[in-house]
């Protein structure tokens, strides 16, 4: 997209073909003409709106005009240029049809990984259907465009683009596009309030303007918000509600199939989700769709609760799908690949072969693999006429294995046969004892009309005992029981039990490491609890451990944070934005700059290099980051003299919340053989400063980021004021299975002997 107004006095304008150039996409030649017909005013504010993408108000602004005088100008234009289309679409509809088509291609953005290029097909579809004649079918096309727009489009997510969306949908009777206004609107709220306004506001709303199916979806949220507060027989109404008001084919009416599974298991096993025996249950709808040939995972609307970390068991479909959304493509033969949007590919590997399940052994299968560009492997194997019944997916050389455990096959045909009441089961392999474990899953066919497929999913995983012979069962226990939610706040328990057993049971180098920073981490909190400890003179303010899994991919260093391992505990009153304690949110120091520029570290850097990173931040709003490199002579700290620096100054844009300390103005040094010496951020409109400096550290590697097993880095914040205690503690490590790790010691404490004691 080019500015209209840098092309004014180009030899491109002289020309008066820069219509085209602007509209790369539009090959209608009525309309290419229509609008070189327009007078220059109103020619260039209907460039700057389809073209540039600008707003009435932006378009005012520039042109320094009223916004009212915008909106004329861009109304005669849009009538001129209807008015030389409106013959040929007399006689012939194929414009319409055509546009339609654009519309249907917008929405399948969806399914591609990578949505580059999505920005510029939006603006054009959105200025083909403006040159719709006025009917229902307008505004509903309009209300899909805009809503994938919302989603997809930097800056479109805003109150204004809301409204947008809100009066094309309720035109064009668009209950999809309805459905995200709703979520908007009750998504403000939480707890009863929350409960309150869906029950007694929205619903009611909703069903006095016939609006079924956005109705349906507010059931289905209210009764999980039921199930949040306890209230598991009105969360089982509300299901119910969902499912009287849809038809099988709606996705929801499966969602609600398996909430109502979920709640009654819950209800009747008197399960507890903040149980201190790990607890993860699942409900989700499923919808796929054949699109010329492939099949599509759609859409996945649903909720999962506990304090499990999720697993492959319950998303085997969605595991079986991570190529651009495609599970297989029926057009390719044997050996065929096929390249997605973001480099991942999809291999029809093998045909004729076996597949050994925990239901039996399957013969004639085909095995369809995907690689993706981060690591991680997928190969599933389809029983034609049965499904899927084997999927193993490694990723961080850590290998899962779901089988088929058994099934209900009542009708259809292919690689996964969708008939109404055709089921699946799956089981976890070696990755969960039976012994220790209570595993329930079941994937069912709801609907199958035309080429889409309803599937409802329900899981239920609920460790029931602890091998305790097992280091990473041990580790595991501790980080998944060192708290629960009381009535009135969420409070500690005492793991020293698991902490004390994994000390015993550390064998390998790299289990000895987990345990000794996990293990400092753990008992630093507890050290914190007057509970635990009376006479304590330091109080948790932001304490974290982190395992991360180290991925490199094109010369791109990322990290993976395995939440089954990570845990935290933090107390926010201490961190104020004004006082000391704010500094202490960057001792995430690795984690602030990865987040800002997309990798932790990538070997294209070098000093003289500048660029502008586009991103999305923790809430989804648009985050921008400018960053330039520079030579940054020496610095000294605690951990020694380092020449040679390099200088990375940074400034995010965007970020929001409770996670703006992500964002501002940055500077990071890193050194020769060592990595980052110092960080610096800015903060509270730059007129504080959070310092970060190496105070000690092991080992050396090669480059300015080294990345080798054995390597320590130690980071202490300089100048804390009110007593505040901050600092971080980096391990390089390489995991047995030989995958490189990185293990985080975020440090954020108080002294209170200083002070009076805080209020608990």
């Amino acid at each position: 997209m080019l500015n209209y107004e840098d092309l004014q006095n180009t030899k491109l304008m002289a020309q008066e073909n820069f219509p085209a150039f602007l509209l790369p996409s539009e090959k209608n030649e009525q309309l290419q003409s229509g609008i070189q017909k327009l007078s220059e005013k109103v020619r260039r504010v209907i460039l700057m709106h389809y073209a540039e993408g600008l707003s009435l108000a932006e378009i005012s602004e520039r042109l320094s005009v009223p916004v009212g005088t915008v909106k004329y100008r861009l109304h005669a234009g849009r009538e001129k240029l209807r008015q030389e289309m409106e013959e040929p679409m007399k006689n012939n509809e194929t414009f319409t049809e055509r546009v339609m088509k654009k519309v249907e291609e917008v929405q399948q953005w969806r399914l591609k990984d990578d949505k580059r290029g999505f920005e510029a097909f939006y603006r054009e579809v959105l200025a083909d259907i403006d040159l719709l004649p006025e009917s229902e079918q307008k505004y509903h096309a309009l209300a899909d465009v805009l809503k994938c727009g919302f989603w997809w489009c930097k800056g479109e997510r805003s109150d204004e683009m809301i409204e947008r969306i809100r009066e094309a949908a309720e035109k064009g009777r668009n209950e999809d596009a309805l459905i995200l206004i709703a979520a908007r609107e009750h998504d403000k709220l939480s707890g009863k309030e929350k409960i309150d306004y869906m029950l007694n506001q929205q619903i009611p709303r909703l069903h006095e303007a016939g609006y079924k199916q956005v109705e349906a979806y507010v059931w289905f949220w209210l009764g999980v918000e039921y199930l949040d507060s306890a209230q598991r027989e009105e969360g089982l109404q509300a299901f119910e509600m969902t499912k009287s008001l849809l038809t099988p084919a709606d996705v929801y009416y499966a969602n609600a199939i398996s909430a109502i599974a979920s709640a009654s298991d819950l209800q009747a096993d008197e399960i507890n989700l903040d149980d201190n025996m790990a607890i993860r249950v699942s409900a989700t709808g499923e919808e796929y769709r054949i699109i010329g040939g492939k099949l599509r995972f759609w859409s996945q609307p649903g909720f999962s609760r506990g304090n499990f970390h999720p697993t492959v068991y319950d998303a085997v479909f969605y595991y079986a799908s991570r190529c651009d959304s495609t599970f297989y493509d029926s057009n390719m033969k044997l050996g065929e690949t096929m390249t997605g949007s973001d480099g991942t590919t999809l291999t029809f590997a093998e045909d004729h072969t076996i597949a050994n399940t925990a239901t039996g052994v399957f013969y004639g299968c085909q095995r369809w693999e995907t690689r993706s560009p981060r690591g991680s492997v997928s190969n599933v194997w389809y029983k034609p006429n049965i499904g899927i019944v084997r999927l193993e997916r490694r990723f961080k050389e850590k290998t899962s294995v779901i089988t088929l455990k058994s099934y209900r096959i009542t009708g259809g045909s292919g690689l996964i046969p969708f008939a109404p009441g055709n089921q699946w089961e799956y089981d976890l392999g070696d990755d969960f004892n039976p012994a220790y474990f209570d595993i329930h899953n079941r994937f069912e066919v709801t609907s199958f009309v035309g080429n889409t497929a309803i599937l409802s999913g329900f899981s239920l995983l609920r460790r029931t005992g602890v091998d305790e012979d097992s280091w990473d069962a041990v580790m595991r226990m501790a980080r998944q029981s060192y708290w629960e939610r009381t009535p009135e706040r969420s409070i500690l328990r005492d793991v020293s039990k698991w902490l004390a057993r994994a000390e015993e049971l550390a064998a390998t180098p790299y289990q000895k490491t987990h345990t000794r920073v996990a293990n400092e981490v753990m008992r630093r909190i507890l050290r914190t609890d007057k509970r635990f400890l009376p006479g304590r003179t330091l109080v948790n303010a932001w304490n974290f451990f982190v395992c991360n899994s180290i991925v490199e991919c094109d010369g791109k260093y990322t990290t993976d944070d395995d939440r089954a391992y990570s845990f935290e505990w933090k107390t926010p009153r201490e961190l104020k934005y004004e006082n000391g304690g704010y500094a202490l949110l960057y001792n995430f120091i690795y984690d602030i700059f990865e987040d800002a520029l997309g990798c932790m570290w990538s070997n294209r850097w070098t000093v003289g290099h500048k660029e502008t990173v586009n991103g999305y931040n923790y809430t989804d709003t648009d985050v921008t980051t400018e960053f330039s490199i520079e030579e940054g002579g020496t610095v000294t700290t605690a951990a020694g003299v380092f020449e040679n620096c390099w200088l990375f100054r940074l400034e995010t844009r965007g970020v929001e919340g409770g996670w703006r300390y992500r964002g501002g103005k940055m500077e990071y040094w890193f050194a020769p053989s060592i990595g980052i010496v110092r960080a610096n951020h800015y903060y509270n409109d730059d007129t504080q400063c959070a310092t970060y400096d190496l105070v000690s550290y092991e080992g050396t590697g090669e480059g300015y980021f080294p990345i080798a097993d054995g390597l320590v880095r130690n980071y202490e914040a300089i100048g804390l004021t009110e007593e505040f205690i901050g600092g971080a503690e980096y391990v390089f490590c390489r995991h047995d299975d030989g995958q490189m790790m990185l293990l985080q010691n975020q440090i954020g404490l108080r002294n209170i002997e200083w002070n009076k004691p805080p209020v608990d």
